[in-house]
């Protein structure tokens, strides 16, 4: 017999893929010309995200804000020449929750 206190103490599975400046250039996607069986076949498996939207145009201030969940202009980082750790020494992000 297992615990309600065992269970609630797992940590969940989850496998996170964020690919800058991608679209959706995928097969899962109905694109015509990408050939991509991995990625297709996870995405039948697991779950698809058919609306995505990015807090900047850009990689840099993009990939901060996903790791803080921060708007690029509250931590600063606005341009891809902006360090993020410069700037916010005492942020907490994602993968140092995880």
């Amino acid at each position: 017999m297992v615990s309600l206190t065992c269970a609630f103490e797992k940590k969940p599975n989850i496998l996170f893929i964020a690919i800058d400046d991608l679209r959706t250039e995928l097969g899962c996607y109905g694109s015509p010309i990408a050939r991509s069986p991995n990625l297709d076949k996870l995405a039948k498996e697991g779950r698809l995200f058919d609306r995505a939207y990015c807090q900047q145009s850009i990689c840099g201030p993009s990939r901060a804000s996903l790791m803080t969940g921060a708007r690029p202009d509250e931590i600063g980082v606005v341009e891809n020449t902006a360090y993020f750790r410069e700037l916010n020494p005492e942020i907490v992000t994602s993968p140092n929750i995880l």
